[in-house]
């Protein structure tokens, strides 16, 4: 017998307690506007997870923890695609992973998509009673009640630090002294994640909305490291939401962006003709995954390109604290994911012959506003968008 329902009507708490004291065996569908998630129950204990998230995939999971290197995931997503094998396995293969340790990674990938989940204020569910999973997808069955209690503490963690952190406005930056004696500070692993999010523009919203560590443990890094006095908050510096001219920058990104795809697709076609558009597709289609908020509701043009008229209106219609920089970090990450398909289908001088192209294009228009760009963190963003 299924069941259906609202997260507005009942909580997930109440939702998996159910499903545990019952016993029940099948698949969880849990939703909203943005993502969709699966969790199979087998006897009424969790033995499966998947995410349409992309950095809760198992790969991401893994490089985010530092139990791989990208050079060696890179390797092992290759091998699992041309052999059909799932990437735990291929890692244990290639000797990246010791075979006994596959099963506690999935676990503790399991565990963190469902503690994402306690942090869902709306959305809509659905259980398939009696469905599960292929059995070598299962992963060891994990007790609901542990994970109902950690997740609730950790929701009740986020509400008392989002009351000690300062506004969502603030801009934060990392104080001189931690910049030079690097060494003489230890950071946690999570705290290394999120300190390249903060470069002196981004406000602490911001840093929140781009992490993909998810809000809670994003949100207790920038806690620890302000606690530890590593960071300090930015006056007298107006956040890309406070600039009067705001418009007027958000319509020269999408015009250097605009350019930058233009020439990309024109090498695509050159060498590839037809096939070009399934690569932009496939492209485009990665990164609406990963930056939803931003790209819902926008298609590719005839062109290939995408709809920047409609996504100029779309970002101008996002909250001031986050618009410049969830616009300049989609893009950039379109940009990024097409030239590694260039590279992938074309090889490596064709993507150096691209980006010397995009580089003459993008130059005076650049030059134009090099101090507003460079107080934005654009450059910063541009150079590593043409890695």
């Amino acid at each position: 017998m299924g069941i259906k329902g609202k997260l507005e009507t009942v909580s997930l708490p109440d939702l998996f307690q159910l499903l545990s004291i019952g016993r029940k065996t099948g698949t969880l569908r849990v939703s909203n506007e943005y993502s969709h998630k699966e969790i199979a129950f087998k006897d009424g204990k969790i033995v499966h997870t998947s995410s349409s998230k992309e950095e809760e995939f198992l790969g991401n999971f893994l490089l985010r923890k530092g139990l791989v290197s990208e050079a060696d995931l890179g390797k092992a997503l290759k091998v699992g695609r041309e052999k059909g094998k799932k990437l735990g396995r291929v890692l244990v293969e290639l000797g990246l992973a010791p075979e006994g340790e596959i099963a506690g990674w999935l676990r503790r990938q399991a565990e963190e998509s469902i503690y994402d989940l306690f942090g869902w204020e709306k959305g809509e569910f659905s259980f398939e009673e009696g469905r599960l999973p292929p059995e070598g997808d299962l992963i060891p069955p994990v007790e609901v009640m542990s994970l109902i209690m950690e997740g609730t503490k950790r929701m009740d963690e986020l509400s008392e630090l989002q009351k000690k952190l300062p506004p969502p406005h603030t801009v934060l930056r990392i104080k001189d002294f931690f910049q030079t004696d690097v060494e003489e500070v230890t950071l946690t692993p999570l705290q290394i994640q999120v300190i390249p999010l903060i470069n002196g523009h981004r406000a602490i919203g911001e840093i929140i909305e781009e992490s993909e560590l998810g809000g809670y443990l994003t949100t207790k890094a920038i806690y620890d490291l302000l606690s530890a006095g590593i960071l300090e908050k930015v006056t007298g510096k107006p956040s890309a939401g406070e600039l009067e001219d705001e418009p007027a920058i958000l319509h020269s990104l999408i015009d250097i962006y605009q350019r930058i795809f233009f020439v990309i697709q024109n090498q695509l076609i050159k060498k590839l003709g037809p096939r070009a558009k399934r690569q932009a597709e496939n492209a485009f289609l990665t990164i609406k995954k990963r930056y939803p908020r931003l790209f819902r509701g926008i298609k590719l043009r005839d062109d290939s390109l995408p709809d920047f008229a409609l996504l100029e209106a779309k970002s101008l219609s996002l909250p001031p604290v986050i618009r410049f920089h969830l616009l300049l970090g989609g893009l950039s990450e379109l940009v990024k994911e097409n030239l590694t398909l260039l590279r992938d289908a074309l090889g490596k001088n064709v993507k150096k012959e691209t980006i010397r192209k995009i580089e003459a294009e993008v130059a005076p228009l650049l030059e134009e506003r090099a101090s507003t760009f460079q107080h934005m963190g654009m450059d910063e963003e541009m150079k590593r968008a043409l890695e």
